[in-house]
């Protein structure tokens, strides 16, 4: 039986930051700061398209094209075949590189949460423009839990009462 060390944190090249010789993505060196931002560039733009993919073509998917009880008339087979395999395609190669960019370093895995936060906010926006209430209103129903006290069953404080 082999057994193996893990490495220490200085040894461990999934904590660096920036550009190095060691950060390879599906065996791409990125050593330059314009590999650096360019695959910068390539989350946040990969997020909005993976936003976009998540939710809105496959609930159109879902709902339109799966759903037994859905009004097909309008919907063209040709298309819907072409529109479905490039969301198959595109689910899987994305989570291809997802991957690989997340497990390369530290930094891509902060970068890509906060693409995905960005995008995620502005979805949520855009689904609730028409609320206009404020967290901070006293609209929400908080509901009422009321205060029990601890009864204890201790001998030594039952006797002191």
């Amino acid at each position: 039986m082999v057994v193996r060390e893990f490495p220490t944190s200085l040894e461990n090249k999934f904590f660096n930051f920036g550009p190095s010789k060691d950060f390879k993505i599906i065996g791409i060196c990125i050593d330059t700061y314009a590999k650096y931002c360019i695959i910068i560039c390539y989350c946040f733009a990969n997020s909005i398209f993976r936003t976009l993919h998540t939710n809105y073509l496959h609930p159109w998917i879902v709902n339109n094209v799966q759903d037994q009880k859905a009004d097909k008339k309008g919907l063209v087979k040709k298309e819907v075949f072409f529109i479905v395999s490039i969301s198959v395609i595109y689910h899987w190669t994305d989570w291809l590189l997802y991957m690989n960019i997340l497990l390369a370093q530290i930094d891509m895995l902060i970068i890509e949460v906060f693409a995905d936060l960005g995008m995620s906010c502005i979805t949520t926006s855009y689904y609730l423009k028409d609320i206009q209430q404020s967290i901070a209103s006293d609209t929400f129903d908080i509901p009422y839990i009321p205060y029990v006290p601890y009864l204890s069953t201790r001998p030594d404080v039952d006797d002191m009462a």
